[in-house]
């Protein structure tokens, strides 16, 4: 049970990383 949760929140942080990632590539160009 722990271990899917964290599973599932180090899929979120990825997520939201790489949509952070996106934004600012995108505001510095």
């Amino acid at each position: 049970m722990l271990s899917s949760v964290l599973d599932l929140a180090g899929d979120i942080i990825n997520y939201i990383v790489m949509f952070v990632n996106q934004i600012t590539h995108s505001l510095s160009s």
